[in-house]
This record gives structure tokens, C-alpha cells and sequence, in this order.
């Protein structure tokens, strides 16, 4: 599963354009930003609580990925923290409006590559955070409705629909987003992926559409 675009919602839009554009260095379009493979839009009006996204980044450049976004945006904590289970470690930070970034490196990918870090090394969305009052309903839709299955997680306090290119991280309202304080609230959202189902479905305040399969590896 890949997530095409990511439309999310944001009280200065143009704001926010900017500091993935100028901060970060990815290429805009409008309103609109570039990340690898995933387009990233920002609607105007203020989301009731932070998003969170992760964006992958080559296995073997985690270390390199810190120290090249420390120089660029407020870390949310320094350390590298390792999820041994899904063999992929992470670091956080966040943007201009408080959402929860992370930069993984999943080695199950083995997509190393060699050189200093780019931002062209943000290689697409690879998580959007899924907050719903009915956590095992929502992974039910997924699986059913645009066939994504279960990667990780008890269907209850804690999901991840999908595989290491995309996935939804299901949680209920209040979890905390690692490695903060700050609780996950529904937040309204329109995401096209590419899944095994062609689709359209909504899950509390977010839209999920898909055209099919992804066309290209």
C-alpha cells in the first residue's frame, strides 16, 4: 500500500508550504509539497489536535537523517529509537503547526544508499496517524473495503494497516503520539492510496480513496 496524496488540514497553509519548502527543501506546487513519492496538500482550517506522518527514508541513513534535520527543524527528542519488531529505527520532529513528523528507516526495505543526505531521501509518506472512536471497525473497513491487511497491532489500542511502503496507524482518541504528550484527536483528511481494492471509504472525519493497485514497484 502507497499513499498517493495526503490532504490534511492547517491554519496558515501557505505557512506550512513554506517550511517544507524553504526547512526541509522539498519541491511545491500551490499548496501542495513533494515528499518522494506522496504529494502532501494543506487545507485551510485549523485540525483540532496535531497530525502525525512518517516519511521513509533509506535503511541505512537514520543517523545521517538526524543530524541533517536537527539543522532544520525542532527535534522532539534526540534519541534514534529503535522498533526491533518491525526491524526499523526512527527520529522526531515536528513542523511549523506542532504535527508529529518521524524519519524511519525500515531495513525490511533494503533500500541503503550511499552519500551525504538529501531531502530527495524523503521518500514518500509511509505512515498517516488514524484517530477513531471505533478502532476495530475502522481496520474492518480497511481490510474489507480496499484490502489492506493488518501489519502490526491488537485491532484495538493500537493498529498498523498496511505494509513498509503505507499504513495507517489506528489508534482511539487520547493515545499519546510517541514521543509526546500530545493526544490523538479525529482530524479531517482526504488520502488517496494506491491498495489492493479500488475504493472510496470514510472512516470518522477522513476520506480514503483508491484507484487500485500501484501501477509501478
Amino acid at each position: 500500500m502507497r499513499f498517493r496524496e495526503v490532504a490534511i488540514h492547517s491554519a496558515a497553509p501557505l505557512e506550512a508550504v513554506r517550511f517544507y519548502r524553504d526547512g526541509l527543501g522539498l519541491p511545491t506546487d500551490g499548496d501542495a509539497v513533494q515528499a518522494g513519492r506522496t504529494r502532501l496538500r494543506f487545507v485551510g482550517g485549523a485540525p483540532p489536535a496535531p497530525y502525525h506522518l512518517a516519511f521513509n527514508v533509506p535503511a541505512n541513513q537514520i543517523r545521517a537523517a538526524r543530524a541533517w534535520v536537527k539543522e532544520r527543524a525542532p527535534m522532539l527528542s534526540d534519541d534514534i529509537f529503535d522498533f526491533d519488531a518491525w526491524q526499523a529505527e526512527a527520529v522526531y520532529f515536528e513542523d511549523v503547526e506542532g504535527n508529529v513528523l518521524e524519519l524511519i528507516a525500515r531495513r525490511t526495505l533494503q533500500n541503503d544508499v550511499d552519500g551525504a543526505f538529501t531531502p530527495d531521501m524523503l521518500l514518500e509518506v509511509s505512515e498517516v496517524g488514524l484517530p477513531v472512536a471505533d478502532p476495530p471497525a475502522a481496520v474492518g473497513t480497511l481490510e474489507r473495503d480496499l484490502g489492506i491487511p493488518v501489519y502490526s497491532g491488537d485491532r484495538v489500542t493500537f493498529s498498523a494497516v498496511g505494509d513498509e511502503h503505507g499504513l495507517f496507524i489506528v489508534v482511539p482518541p487520547g493515545r499519546t503520539w510517541l514521543p509526546t504528550d500530545r493526544r490523538a484527536t479525529e482530524a479531517p483528511a482526504r488520502i488517496v492510496v494506491d491498495s489492493p481494492r479500488q475504493g472510496v471509504v470514510a472512516i470518522g472525519s477522513v476520506e480514503i480513496a483508491s484507484p487500485g493497485p500501484c501501477a509501478s514497484p
